[in-house]
């Protein structure tokens, strides 16, 4: 049993790091990765720049500012030197602007009024399915004509009536698998990437599938520097980079270290700050973190060896030290007023609708649990389950006293934007409930503790409402909660009968399904309903909004969350609600206690934690005897 727990554990490492697509290298001294010299160098090759961007999420909001930092960097550039604008994907989902995505297309309007040259696919842009982003495209073409590039080298389509009209696009050239821009002499050589990760996180995607990064990027680089003869090989990844205990990983890494003949890789998806590029065999990595809220600029030549050499880097807060772009800016009110038109118009609320006051910033942090308090905590009242709960992926936004620490209604659904309903196609994930038992409830908690601590990311920090718990990291994994609270008791993690109910959004709630799966067998979770009865789609578990109707309307989960702040505080004589969190909200739900002391070594623990201590006596008494045999031997030599 020891041998294949082991053997079981270890595969469930390496697939949860797969899932991530993480590649880990250590930037020490004399390593191929890490941060190199920027400078200027000698030289008769010409310089190029690149002005670039990755996951606006649609905060177009303060895009006129990155209008204005565009073109004053534009306007530094000598004449006779090229300047790409590039995007890394992600440009739609996560502000009231996609809500009206596929009845305008504001995101990539905007890229051709601030003239990029390519931009490629992220995993949001499938957020509305395939027809959702045929939609977005269609119905930017029709506001202003010709787009940019639109990359996606790797994608691959299922040749079904399903993809039939995003293959249309592929066949016009608005979708592109590479494409050759000449500009001052030099020929560059683009191509989109979709990483492993980033389409594992992406179902709406189906039916078509992301091919292989590695191997599709090493066969275009070829293609384009044999056949396209380009000067240079730029990849727009959207796929992610790390850094975690002095070391960078990711699929770009990955990328850089496997793929010849890249020159430079225009990075996203990961929302990474990267204030340096990242150097693996030469190649330098570049990200602008997410959001709007940097431009990033990049300067190099060839150097040595071929290899490009960077002359400056810079990335450029996008905040109100700089004036909006005038066209930009009336473009961006224009498309408010739509918003309010298209999509708020159905709700009581409007797009600069002020509701809250708050006194304190709240962050996304794994210390500061109040913001992930409110979302799952307002999932959990509205359909009255014991445990709300989210990934901390979900919530996009932290709140910063701005503008007097007013929070409107564009505010508070840039905090839980994300999804598209299952039943009824409108913006926003849904709510389920779905119930488990207690010891169906440890082995979820374990996964997502697991989780978190491999992928070494803040995406993957479990956030909770009316659930608090304790794990000892010196146990085993998969075995490390020793006590578990619900709504202030201690429940019993090895009770089979009674249940306890789950409140979540359709899209976290669909993870649930595959806990057996991601554990190898280890674990046997099956979602039910409140009868027990096994509950195998996720339609099942939507609440209903009018119960009394057979007809299911969804509860959404960023209406449910402005439902929820709006009756949490007082109301000030302005008619805002002012806000202040509770203890509870303050309280830290999943909590690390390392102890030797046995009552939390084995409290509640099962046969993972009594297999692993037991084969690791056995292994010590094993050494100790193979030690006391070989002392024996000794003595006897040395005292015959």
């Amino acid at each position: 049993m020891f041998s294949r727990f082991f053997y079981l554990t270890t595969c469930l490492i390496s697939a949860l790091y797969s899932l991530g697509g993480y590649s880990a290298v250590s930037p020490q001294a004399g390593s191929e990765i890490g941060y190199s010299t920027i400078g200027p160098q000698a030289g008769s090759e010409k310089r190029f720049h690149i002005l670039f961007t990755n996951d606006w999420q649609s905060r177009i909001a303060d895009i006129a500012r990155l209008q204005t930092l565009l073109l004053m960097e534009e306007q530094r550039v000598p004449p006779e030197e090229p300047v790409l604008r590039l995007d890394a994907g992600d440009f739609t989902m996560g502000s009231l602007f996609h809500t009206i995505t596929r009845e305008i297309g504001a995101e990539l309007q905007l890229m051709k009024f601030l003239r990029y040259d390519a931009v490629c696919l992220g995993n949001h842009e499938f957020d509305f399915y395939l027809p959702g982003l045929v939609q977005m495209i269609r119905s930017a073409q029709r506001e202003v004509g010709t787009l940019p590039p639109i990359l996606a080298t790797n994608l691959v389509f299922s040749n079904t009536k399903e993809d039939a009209d995003l293959r249309k696009l592929m066949d016009e050239g608005v979708l592109r698998r590479e494409v050759i821009i000449e500009r001052n002499g030099i020929r560059f050589g683009l191509m989109g990437i979709m990483g492993k990760g980033a389409g594992e996180v992406n179902p709406n995607s189906r039916p078509v599938s992301f091919a292989d990064p590695v191997q599709t990027a090493t066969e275009y680089a070829k293609k384009l520097r044999t056949e396209h003869h380009v000067d240079y090989v730029i990849v727009l990844s959207h796929s992610g980079v790390f850094f975690s205990n002095g070391t960078w990983s990711g699929e770009d890494v990955e990328l850089a270290s496997k793929v010849p003949g890249i020159d430079v890789i225009v990075g996203g998806h990961s929302h990474t700050v990267l204030y340096e590029p990242i150097f693996v065999k030469h190649v330098p990595i570049l990200q602008a973190g997410a959001e709007m809220h940097y431009m990033g600029k990049f300067v190099a030549r060839k150097g040595p060896h071929a290899h490009v050499h960077v002359e400056k880097y810079e990335l450029f807060p996008i905040d109100t030290n700089t004036p909006g772009d005038p066209f930009v800016a009336g473009k961006v009110t224009q498309y408010q007023k739509e918003i309010d038109r298209l999509f708020l118009s159905k709700t009581p609320y409007r797009y600069e609708q002020p509701l809250l006051k708050i006194r304190h910033n709240y962050s996304r942090t794994v210390d500061d649990p109040v913001l992930g308090f409110w979302v799952t905590d307002s999932m959990r009242k509205r359909v009255q389950a014991d445990i709300g709960f989210t990934g901390n992926g979900t919530i996009r936004d932290d709140w910063q006293i701005h503008n007097g620490g007013i929070e409107t209604v564009a505010d508070l659904f840039q905090t839980v934007p994300l999804g598209v309903g299952v039943l009824d196609q409108n913006p926003g994930y849904p709510l389920v409930r779905m119930y488990f038992t207690g010891k169906e409830l440890k082995q979820i908690l374990e996964i997502l503790l697991f989780a978190y601590q491999s992928k070494k990311t803040m995406d993957y920090y479990p956030r909770f409402s009316g659930i608090h718990f304790l794990y000892n990291p010196y146990r085993m994994f998969l075995d490390r909660i020793f006590r578990i609270e619900v709504q202030g008791k201690e429940i019993d993690p090895t009770d089979t009968q009674r249940l306890y109910s789950i409140a979540t959004t359709s899209y976290v709630g669909g993870f649930l399904w595959l806990i057996d799966q991601l554990s190898f067998g280890l674990f046997h979770v099956e979602p039910k309903d409140v009868t027990g009865k096994p509950i195998v789609d996720i339609r099942e578990a939507i609440v209903n909004k009018n119960p009394s109707s057979h007809d299911i309307t969804e509860i959404k989960a960023w209406e449910t969350f402005i439902e929820y702040m709006t009756n949490l505080g007082e109301k000030t004589p302005e008619g805002y609600t002012l806000i202040e969190a509770s203890q509870e909200a303050k309280r830290i739900p999943m909590v690390e206690q390392r102890s030797l002391d046995p009552r939390t070594l084995f409290h509640h623990a099962t046969w993972i934690q009594w297999t692993a201590v037991g084969s690791s006596l056995l292994l010590l008494a094993s050494f100790l005897g193979i030690f006391l045999s070989m002392t024996r031997k000794i003595r006897k030599k040395l005292f015959p």
